[in-house]
Order: structure tokens, then sequence, then C-alpha cells
């Protein structure tokens, strides 16, 4: 399900404040109840560039307002109807025609609960060597 909401101008400021207009937004709406069992990162990767927070050539510009932003990360128990992310871009029919389908189809909703999922950072490297990271920091995202 897709829910464009109207154009509209919303100010958010970066930690290094500059100032950006958004003028298309659309929540991604989960079409069904369960668990989200994977996110196609892929995918996720391209229809930012579509958005235009990407480029496929380094000549392109890059539209820093565009982008898509997470409501509910794999493992979440999500029901029909709750948002699943929100699409942004200042290009033209982008987000009614296409984009957000296929962010849609990026999650993967399963029926049975995914439980604790493996750990996709486990070390980082310091000056002073290979360090363990610690989970907990990502405990609030």
């Amino acid at each position: 399900m897709i829910r464009t909401l109207p154009s509209f101008q919303r100010l958010t400021f970066t930690s290094v404040a500059r100032m950006y207009i958004h003028i298309g937004q659309a929540q991604v709406i989960s079409p069904r109840t369960g668990y989200i069992s994977s996110i196609d990162s892929m995918e996720i990767g391209l229809v930012g560039v579509l958005l235009g927070a990407g480029r496929k050539t380094v000549e392109e510009p890059v539209d820093f307002s565009a982008g898509i932003r997470f409501r509910k990360k794999a493992g979440a128990c999500v029901r029909r109807g709750d948002v699943l992310a929100e699409a942004y871009t200042e290009r033209d029919g982008v987000l009614e025609n296409y984009a957000v389908q296929r962010v849609l189809e990026a999650f993967r909703v399963s029926d049975v609960e995914v439980g604790d999922l493996p750990l996709l950072i486990t070390n980082f490297v310091t000056k002073n060597g290979v360090e363990e990271f610690d989970q907990s920091t990502l405990a609030d995202i």
C-alpha cells in the first residue's frame, strides 16, 4: 500500500546547520501483519539513486534532501497499516510511479517471529588495534 502525502515544505536541519526543503514525501505502508525478516539493502540503495540521494556517475549531483527514512528495522513486529519507511525527493513523479513500491518490495514480512538477527558489526579497528564493538550503543536505534 502506498500513502502519498500532499506536497509540502518541511525544514530539516543537519548537524552542520544546513537547511533543506522537502517537496515530496511518501510513506511506505505495511500491507500485512507479521515480522520483518529482511530488507534488501541493494534495492534500497538503487531506489535512493532514483530519489536523488545517490548518483549513477560521479558527475551527477546529489540531492541532500532526498532519501529514505526507516521507521521499522529487520526483526520488528509490524501490523497492517504501519509505516515501514518514508521516502523524500524533489523529483516529479518518482514517488507515485515506482520508488515507493520498490521500497515496499524490499521489505520481507514473515508470519514467523524472526528472533535474534546475526551481528553485522563485531569489531572495529583503532590506532591501538582491533577492539570489540559494544552492541549496547545501538539499543536506541
